[in-house]
């Protein structure tokens, strides 16, 4: 069973604990206040670093969704990368001549044109920033948009 203490003020540090019985043992910190902050930028026109700014806080967890459609080709992906350097990645495509999924492990944005497996755009983390974060993007495409959510 887990427990908290009583909530807190808006200066302390609220404690969650795993009770077992005779005794409380504190598992995790969490200072109040969780922030979240959604944006999305058009993939760069260049390889190399780029930054988000304007977040508000350093995150420590960053979602991304990317996608796009046409007629008959559907791209989509989604992504994370967290402050420790961790990521992955998962791109489907369905289009008129292919469908196909990959997970990837060392990137956190990413849309392989499906079976082809060349990258249409793929980017990779370099750091969470006091007020946003950056990522190098290995492959580019203008015509995607990526949507992020970041976490502190």
């Amino acid at each position: 069973m887990y427990v908290h203490d009583s909530p807190p003020l808006n200066s302390e540090i609220e404690n969650i604990y795993h009770d077992s019985g005779t005794s409380k043992k504190r598992i995790a910190t969490l200072e109040e206040g969780i922030k979240v902050k959604i944006g999305s930028f058009t993939c760069p026109a260049a390889t190399g670093n780029y930054s988000v700014t304007g977040v508000g806080f350093k995150p420590r967890y960053v979602e991304f969704m990317v996608g796009k459609h046409s007629t008959v080709d559907v791209y989509a992906g989604m992504g994370w990368m967290d402050y420790n350097g961790d990521m992955r990645t998962i791109s489907w495509t369905s289009a008129a001549t292919e469908n196909a999924s990959h997970i990837i492990s060392d990137k956190c944005i990413g849309i392989i044109n499906g079976t082809a497996s060349s990258w249409l755009v793929s980017g990779v983390y370099v750091s969470m920033n006091n007020d946003g974060f950056t990522i190098n993007f290995v492959s580019i495409n203008t015509s995607f948009t990526i949507g992020w959510k970041a976490v502190r």
